[in-house]
């Protein structure tokens, strides 16, 4: 811990010290807009640096640098030419993977184990993963009666990208890697709240000799974002956040040229959990699930339902695990959750948890905020659990956006699959039994783009993320990713 601690002294007196910039056509770039934001540590409100605030102007730069470079040849490359960049890059995260995930941890408040494990090792085995697809024939070929067909898809030359504050540089990375394999060039904005390992990511792939112009970063606020989804030079976009701002996005785009868009959004993911199952397994992984490293992603499970004739025992062993959950530090090897990213994001969710008591859910642990010693200046949530819950109430049904979980119970199968998905979010759902005929019959039952079977959140960069409703639209990684980023032609070759 204390060279922990040491190191993020010198990464945060690094942030300090730099002139800040963009990055864009493989440079540190000055903006053109005069004005730059505050990026503030959420465990003590101090800061770590400052980042430009990106205007049109710079989104324009960044989408000229990517059209160029896709024109110079990068889009037409060999494959094992960007196959061999990708390892390299893979291989210098690895090499920095310990400053990036105290980097991450920084800015988001986010466990450092938690970050390094899912977050740099994961992108980092996403990267691996799509090097061994460039080259890869997606397209296929068919037989016509006067000829031949087929299917060419092609990288889009420029994809734009707007991703949350509170995975940034995993978030990244899994579109950066199948961009990269088929040939395509990215414009990523962070938001100005957590953009500092984006710009140390643009620097390690200009390291490894990526070409200028295949990623560019640029922090900014939201009309940095608008000037990105209304580019008519940008054919595909991913966004990642909040329901309001997707649906502005949806409207630059219609008011554009029609580009297409993938939605990651948030979900109000739940946990069934039957009589038969590992309760103290299942426990472990709820209790991680809502309460760990991933409180504030969408994936979080934060609707418990369990089985009537065990409702008692789980609920009870949830609650008393809950109470017992390390806050604090995310630096610290001890810590289990650290801050919230903002203090915006603070408010709302202590307001949940206000809501939930005014709806008369019972209370059994947390329910505010966590002052204690050196929290008093940080976004602290105490992880917070309701019980006796109804489907009617906003903290059952709406997205909290930090550690709040609340807990039902069913008596039949039928009416925990009801009760699960009534929702208008569908990104996770976790099942815990023994009995895998049921837990098959549950997969085809549940609508979440993601389930788990007596797991939860261990994901492959092999199967495809993402949800339904409210939960977005599209998908990242797996081969799904791949056509993400394509768009196809179709060759017609006649032999009359």
């Amino acid at each position: 811990m204390r060279e922990r601690r040491a190191r993020a002294e010198t990464l945060i007196r690094v942030q300090q010290e730099r002139i800040p910039h963009l990055f864009i056509g493989g440079l540190d770039v000055e903006s053109e807009g005069n004005s730059t934001a505050l990026v503030l540590n959420p465990a003590n409100g101090q800061p770590l640096g400052r980042c430009p605030s990106a205007n049109a102007r710079d989104v324009e730069k960044a989408v000229e640098q990517a059209r160029r470079v896709s024109a110079d040849g990068w889009h037409h490359s060999r494959p094992e030419d960007r196959a061999q960049l990708i390892l390299r890059l893979a291989h210098a995260l690895e090499e920095e993977s310990n400053d990036l995930a105290i980097l991450e941890s920084l800015q988001t408040g986010r466990v450092y184990r938690d970050i390094l494990r899912r977050d740099i090792e994961g992108g980092i085995a996403a990267l691996r993963y799509f090097a061994g697809w460039a080259g890869k024939g997606l397209g296929e070929t068919v037989e016509l009666e006067h000829g031949l067909g087929w299917v060419q898809p092609e990288a889009a030359a420029v994809v734009g990208a707007i991703v949350a504050g509170t995975d940034p540089f995993y978030a990244t990375v899994i579109r950066l890697a199948p961009i990269l394999a088929l040939g395509g060039t990215l414009v990523v904005k962070p938001t100005e709240s957590a953009p500092l390992t984006l710009f140390r990511l643009g620097e390690i792939a200009r390291e490894i000799g990526l070409p200028p112009g295949v990623l560019n970063v640029i922090s900014g606020s939201a009309s940095a974002g608008e000037a990105l989804s209304l580019h008519p030079d940008v054919p595909v976009l991913s966004f990642q956040g909040s329901i309001e701002t997707a649906r502005r996005v949806l409207n630059a785009s219609a008011k554009s040229n029609l580009k297409r868009v993938h939605l990651e959004l948030g979900g109000k993911s739940a946990h069934l959990v039957f009589a038969d199952a590992d309760t103290k397994a299942a426990g472990r992984a709820i209790v991680r699930s809502i309460f760990g490293g991933g409180a504030t992603l969408g994936i979080a499970g934060s609707r418990l339902l369990i089985e009537r004739t065990i409702y008692a025992e789980v609920a009870d062993l949830v609650a008393a695990r809950a109470r017992e959950i390390v806050v604090g530090d995310p630096l610290d090897e001890h810590t289990e959750l650290g801050p919230l990213p903002s203090e915006e994001r603070m408010k709302r969710t202590l307001a949940y948890a206000e809501q939930g008591r005014r709806e008369g859910a019972t209370l059994v642990a947390g329910g505010g905020r966590d002052r204690e010693g050196t929290k008093a200046h940080g976004f602290f949530v105490k992880p917070t659990v309701f019980v006796d819950a109804k489907s009617s109430m906003r903290i059952w049904r709406e997205e909290t956006g930090g550690p709040i979980l609340t807990i039902m119970p069913f008596s039949k199968e039928e009416e925990a699959v009801q009760l699960a998905n009534d929702t208008d979010y569908g990104l996770a759902a976790g099942i815990w039994t023994k009995d895998l005929t049921r837990a098959h019959r549950l997969t085809r039952s549940l609508k979440a783009g993601v389930i788990f079977v007596n797991q939860y959140g261990d994901q492959s960069p092999a199967l495809p993320s993402g949800g339904f409703g409210l939960s977005g639209q599209g998908r990242e990684l797996g081969r799904a990713a791949l056509s993400a980023y394509a768009l196809p032609k179709s060759v017609y070759l006649t032999t009359r």
